[in-house]
């Protein structure tokens, strides 16, 4: 899902690509995962811990497309907030 989309550093790149290490999304990415082929199909997008890996597996398309909007806006207000309360801080 992220990998074919411009959120991808490499979304229509040849060659070279870059390394997933200086993707932003990484930071997303739990610890154990960020050394497989595709580390941003592990992001936990649901509370449960379903990714977009589990969802390929066993849910549908329309499920993991419900999943990654809902954890876009959760990590777009999150990142929102944190901005905002750094403002205050400076």
């Amino acid at each position: 899902m992220f990998e074919d989309s411009p959120t991808c550093i490499n979304y229509r790149e040849k060659n070279p690509r870059k390394p997933c290490h200086e993707c932003p999304l990484m930071k997303f990415v739990p610890a154990d995962r960020r050394d497989t082929n595709t580390p941003c199909r592990h992001i936990r997008l649901t509370e449960r811990g379903d990714t977009v890996n589990s969802f390929y597996e066993w849910g549908t398309e329309e499920e993991l497309e419900t999943a990654l909007g809902r954890w876009l806006i959760e990590t777009i207000q999150e990142l929102e907030t944190d901005t905002l309360a750094l403002k205050q801080i400076a």
